[in-house]
């Protein structure tokens, strides 16, 4: 029997409601949304950079904040 590559409906949900979740996080950082649209898009640091026209310092400075309230959302999850 051969797997399938196509995920199931329940894991197709709960990707969708976390993206959600995610963009609710960060509706109010527009440099955040830039980088989240390039990741899902499958770009590059260096490529979402230059699409966006963003330093990298910009790009460095974004993800820490980022990392830091995704950990922190993840902990107000788990209580």
């Amino acid at each position: 029997m051969r797997p399938t590559t196509c995920p199931d409906p329940e894991r197709i949900l709960a990707a969708a409601q976390m993206l959600a979740n995610v963009y609710r996080l960060f509706e109010a950082d527009p440099l955040a949304l830039k980088i989240i649209a390039g990741m899902a898009g499958g770009l590059a640091a260096r490529e979402i950079c230059k699409v966006h026209q963003m330093s990298e310092l910009d790009y460095d400075t974004t993800r820490r904040r980022m990392r830091r309230t995704l950990l922190r959302d993840q902990r107000n999850w788990s209580k």
